[in-house]
């Protein structure tokens, strides 16, 4: 059993699973491998693109994917103020009339799960931000805006985006919930149109 070992390959011979390419370990043989990945991951990366199904192909690249974030996490050494979990910040008359709103929305996950943050606060917010602004530049803006509603005493921040989401926790092209659940092409068939390989995730 290899644990915390990532799957770089999934290995097909002559239709045919054949093993699994595992990074900095070489190859595991076996004529029978179950994915636990999504079916964008599997059949959009796993798999060398000439043992995909032309119909397969069709599927992952125009099924509609949910959507990407850019999220901030703080610890704080304070508890915040505030009586609910998700709280969206509106812009004042002023700064909208501008054109330099701060719009976003904040969730205080220790509010709900206070074991998170027993003597502090954990928040995570998404300020509304274009996807190639920086990692510090979207930590700024995200400390901003929830500044402008609490009092704050940051003992640690952590900042994600769409690429961290992709790289670190394989979702697929950094969506967060995959395959948006309004998308006609969801679901992936448990039997794989490979032998020996068979779809969980």
């Amino acid at each position: 059993i290899k644990v915390n070992s990532r799957v770089s390959r999934i290995q097909v011979r002559n239709g045919s699973v054949a093993g699994v390419e595992v990074e900095g370990q070489g190859v595991v043989e076996s004529d029978l491998v179950i994915s636990s990945a999504s079916g964008l991951i599997t059949f959009g990366k796993l798999l060398d693109e000439a043992h995909v199904p032309a119909w397969m192909k069709r599927k992952t690249a125009n099924a509609k994917l949910s959507m990407k974030g850019l999220y901030v996490q703080f610890g704080t050494r304070n508890k915040i103020e505030t009586d609910a979990h998700l709280s969206y910040v509106l812009p004042a008359p002023k700064e909208f009339l501008s054109g330099k709103s701060s719009l976003g929305l904040y969730s205080a996950l220790s509010l709900y799960a206070p074991e998170y943050a027993k003597q502090g606060s954990v928040i995570e917010v998404s300020p509304i931000a274009a996807e190639e602004i920086s990692r510090e530049e979207l930590t700024q803006k995200a400390l901003e805006l929830l500044s402008r509603h609490n009092k704050l005493d940051v003992a640690v921040t952590r900042t994600r985006t769409p690429e961290d989401f992709e790289n670190e926790m394989n979702l697929y092209k950094g969506a967060i919930y995959g395959i948006s659940p309004d998308s006609p092409l969801a679901l992936f068939s448990h039997c794989a149109p490979i032998r020996g390989l068979f779809q969980t995730g």
